[in-house]
């Protein structure tokens, strides 16, 4: 699911809008009425970063190429390495409990990772836990930053004296994508065969 392929095909399929000068995408099959509060709700958050952090927005502007909102539950949000593109998923961003802030925050995070990549530290599995470190603690000092920024403090504090390693894993992350297949409705026996098809891989 995390595959620079799936999010090729999405781009094909998905209606574009700058916003604040960044192309943003949504998923072509997202109802009009969600895409619009979607783009809104960009325009929000970007605006945050702009305004409170006006460094990491050029930053951000600088090291990602595109923001996409798409329906891979994954995660809220990942970097792209090779398409210099954020994902994030579009239940997250049309949540109503999902706020301004943690949107901004969300994206100031993967702009990290983006950043990274572009300094030339990878996601090798024996330095992820350092990487994640490094993108949690920039949200947490965003946070300071912006007006009511306590819900993103706790949230980026949680996981800073969280055992990254069990959540960033390259197990994890391949269980963590079979759920999401599992969420969006792909057949058991198309799972099945995907599992024996990675285990395989793995031996």
């Amino acid at each position: 699911m995390s595959g620079h392929r799936w999010q090729k095909t999405i781009l094909l399929l998905s209606r574009d809008r700058s916003i604040i000068g960044i192309p943003c995408s949504v998923w072509l099959f997202v109802p009009k009425a969600q895409r619009q509060l979607i783009y809104k709700r960009l325009q929000d958050a970007l605006s945050l970063i702009e305004e409170y952090s006006p460094v990491r927005f050029a930053q951000l502007t600088n090291d990602v190429e595109r923001i996409l909102v798409a329906g891979d539950p994954t995660f809220h949000g990942q970097y792209i390495q090779k398409l210099r593109l954020v994902e994030l998923y579009d239940d997250y961003v049309l949540d109503d409990d999902t706020t301004t802030e943690e949107l901004a925050s969300t994206l100031v995070h993967e702009s990290q990772h983006a950043r990274l990549f572009r300094l030339g530290l990878g996601y090798e599995e024996n330095i992820r836990n350092r990487i994640e470190r490094l993108c949690f603690m920039s949200e947490r000092i965003f946070s300071h930053r912006i007006p009511n920024g306590d819900k993103v403090w706790k949230r980026a504090d949680a996981w800073l004296n969280n055992d990254l390693d069990e959540h960033f894993s390259n197990k994890a992350r391949e269980e963590a994508d079979f759920q999401a297949l599992e969420q969006l409705g792909c057949p058991v026996w198309i799972q099945k065969l995907l599992k024996r098809y990675v285990r395989r891989r793995a031996t």
